[in-house]
């Protein structure tokens, strides 16, 4: 087994699409538009021929090189077409180039490293929810707190908004997202080209709740990708958020897609529902960091 690295100029987009494609551990983050669009600045290890890729997204400060985990990107790590072992992820993390001299990532439950010097690792958590079963399922599970939050919906005269365009969510995101407005402004701009990109390849919706004056009080992209449908970038005005139009939004999402063989994926750090309120089910991914800096000086 050998992994080298390799510049993004120099990967074949083929053969590294495929790779995440058919991996068993695969996922949206991992493709190459996608990493083009939010991590600008990659490179990768490669195993073999593509029999495994891991992306190292990156940004060169004074005298140094720092890999960092960009947003709207919860995990990342080694997708492989084989199921990965102690030895393979260690291969990969000792192959990680000296030039990066500090490391924070976050990596999916397969590609935690043990045993390896130098690393801190910690869990996170996120959860997914089986839409392969009914609606009557699905809502006779919802706790007391998420139903109150429903009816309050409800009463307050919210309803579905299915028209959506991407520059209303992107200008809704921006006005009303997470972080501060320079931000925000600069995330808006990534989410279109997501979304138009996911879009092109029939692999995503926008979905939305208005209240009674049809001004839009939550909304989200859902994208779909290796049998999972997953929240994005969910943003919730102020009048949403007090008026249960959260609620609203995941109901609407439940009642036009259960039955279907799908994991709904709450994107831990974006969802604004309490998972545990719908009875969703936890796994783990990992923060790694290092730091090889001596007294913060490079």
């Amino acid at each position: 087994m050998a992994v080298r690295w390799v510049k993004r100029e120099d990967i074949d987009k083929v053969k590294w699409n495929s790779c995440v494609h058919y991996a068993y551990n695969g996922n949206v983050f991992g493709y190459v538009w996608y990493l083009d669009f939010i991590g600008k600045s990659w490179t990768a290890l490669i195993e073999d021929d593509y029999q495994a890729v891991m992306p190292l997204i990156y940004r060169q400060g004074l005298h140094k090189m720092e890999i960092y985990q960009p947003s709207f990107i919860r995990e990342l790590g080694i997708f492989s077409y084989a199921a990965l072992n102690t030895s393979r992820v260690k291969h990969f993390f000792d192959a990680i180039p000296e030039e990066y001299r500090v490391i924070n990532m976050k990596v999916s439950e397969e590609c935690k490293p043990t045993d390896i010097h130098g690393f801190k690792v910690s869990e996170k958590t996120n959860h997914v929810l089986s839409l392969l079963q009914s609606y009557e399922n699905l809502a006779g599970r919802y706790s007391p707190v998420f139903r109150n939050a429903l009816d309050k919906s409800v009463a307050n005269g919210f309803r579905s908004a299915e028209s959506i365009t991407p520059e209303e969510y992107a200008a809704f995101y921006e006005m009303n997202g997470q972080g501060n407005k320079g931000q925000r402004e600069k995330d808006k701009h990534a989410l279109l080209r997501i979304i138009y990109n996911a879009l092109h390849r029939g692999w995503g919706f926008l979905s939305g709740i208005a209240d009674e004056r049809g001004e839009l009080s939550a909304a989200d992209f859902y994208i779909t990708s290796h049998s999972r449908m997953m929240s994005l970038a969910p943003v919730i005005s102020k009048n949403g958020e007090a008026s249960g139009a959260a609620a609203m939004q995941f109901d609407f999402l439940l009642r036009t897609n259960a039955g279907k063989p799908l994991l709904f994926d709450f994107n831990e750090d974006q969802s604004f529902i309490n998972p545990t309120h719908v009875h969703a089910m936890p796994y783990p991914f990992y923060d790694i960091k290092k730091d090889v800096r001596i007294a913060g000086i490079w």
